[in-house]
């Protein structure tokens, strides 16, 4: 794994990432956490999200939400109590 950038402008900050368990969501967590951000992956499944994790630095998070459901989006956010410092949307397929 590449070596955190410590002079990043994401250094420190948190990434939250819609489809972060696979594809471009995927590789932009991993290019995220390569230049320090805190990353928070979010996909409607659990099992690759779980999956995912492992491939993703320690202390990276994962959520299953319906991301269909933009109010569901909204209740995750304010539950979790997160300032979103970038927000990148999930790729439409």
């Amino acid at each position: 794994m590449k070596t955190q950038n410590q002079d990043s402008v994401l250094t420190g900050k948190k990434v939250i990432i819609l489809g972060g368990s696979s594809g471009i969501g995927l590789a932009t967590a991993h290019a995220a956490a390569g230049e320090g951000a805190k990353v928070v992956i979010v996909s409607g499944n659990q099992q690759r999200i779980n999956d995912t994790l492992k491939a993703l630095p320690e202390g990276t998070e994962g959520y299953a939400i319906d991301l269909s459901q933009e109010q569901t989006f909204k209740i995750f956010s304010i539950k979790q109590a997160i300032s979103i410092t970038s927000f990148i949307p999930r790729a439409k397929t």
